[in-house]
């Protein structure tokens, strides 16, 4: 990425957060201490209707919710990743408690409705801007012509993990590092994806990118960019969901659909908050 490539990546990264977790098995007594492993998920930090959001892929939540029990796994720790500073290669980590956060997501392969969302709590909201964290507001995608497209993302093969375990429980870190890079829209077709009920965004990976990188990158954000005079804006125009590695394509959650869900969400995460 050149110069003027990063000058906006970090600008992207100012939005970007991570959920970073431990799960360990369950052994015999019922505790998680075995086999500790880290995940560093995609995800970004909105501003909507005066609250803040934080937006991943709906299967995420569901697999940790309802897929991990069922695998005899439980998270042990739980973090979020902001504050990137890619000049230093550097992350702030915010404690977070994954277990009581108040949360709304939708996963359905028929409906092709997948999205997840985290309601960022007052005190929670003024650790992440301690750190740098900016929400991303403009959150509306005009019917225009845009020059690219971009997945901005944390690949698992960017990831480096250190995991120790003693006598007082299990340390880790994560070293991650959100990267971007093209992606080509399909106009019909599902892109050898099973077809939905719900269209999605479908794009086209290219060959320089490797398949690795896909790996990782569900949750983030996917921007249309328009070349204006003097600048370049940014327009979120999907939320990555899904890639084929066969045919190096990608299924995203679209513009239209991610207002629909987002709506349905927040009400409903409203409601949890009054009960």
């Amino acid at each position: 990425m050149n110069p003027v490539d990063q000058q906006y990546l970090n600008a992207l990264n100012c939005c970007f957060v991570s959920l970073c977790w431990v799960d360990c098995e369950i052994d015999a007594k019922g505790d998680a201490v075995k086999d500790p492993r880290i995940f560093c998920t995609s995800g970004f930090v909105i501003e909507y209707q005066g609250e803040w959001l934080w937006i991943t892929a709906g299967h995420l939540l569901n697999d940790l919710d309802n897929k991990l029990p069922v695998i005899n796994r439980r998270m042990v720790k739980s973090q979020l990743v902001a504050g990137w500073n890619s000049n230093e290669e550097t992350v702030q980590r915010i404690p977070f408690e994954y277990g009581t956060c108040v949360k709304y997501f939708v996963d359905d392969d028929d409906e092709g409705t997948d999205l997840g969302i985290i309601y960022i709590a007052a005190e929670m909201k003024q650790a992440l801007r301690k750190v740098g964290v900016v929400p991303l507001r403009k959150l509306d995608l005009p019917e225009q012509e845009y020059e690219q497209y971009m997945v901005h993302g944390l690949p698992k093969k960017e990831q480096r993990d250190d995991i120790q375990e003693s006598e007082g429980g299990i340390d880790c870190a994560a070293s991650v590092m959100p990267v971007a890079f093209r992606v080509f829209p399909f106009t019909s077709g599902t892109a050898g994806f099973p077809a939905t009920k719900r269209r999605l965004f479908y794009a086209s990976v290219p060959a320089e990118v490797t398949l690795e990188t896909l790996d990782g990158v569900s949750g983030g954000p996917i921007y249309a960019l328009k070349q204006e005079t003097d600048r370049i804006d940014f327009y979120l125009a999907a939320v990555q969901n899904r890639e084929k590695k066969s045919s190096k394509t990608i299924a995203a959650c679209p513009s239209a659909l991610f207002h629909e869900i987002l709506a349905k969400g927040l009400a409903d995460i409203k409601k949890q908050l009054s009960s």
